[in-house]
């Protein structure tokens, strides 16, 4: 295996630049995935609201 099989890059100085973003990378992929399930609780409450009929149904685990 060649260092561009395992990098996805040939340059020496990309590789090192990809080392030294990972952990920076790695942070924006946990606040994105964090943003994107916020957002997806979101619109699953308002299918709820539509389902509804624009009513909340309370029981023992919160706003269904």
């Amino acid at each position: 295996m060649t260092r561009e099989d395992a990098t996805g890059v040939s340059d020496v100085n990309e590789v090192i630049q990809k080392f030294l973003t990972q952990d920076e990378t790695h942070n924006n992929l946990v606040a994105m995935t964090k943003e994107a399930q916020a957002r997806i609780d979101q619109l699953n409450e308002e299918k709820v609201w539509c389902l509804m009929g624009g009513r909340w149904v309370v029981s023992e685990y919160g706003k269904v």
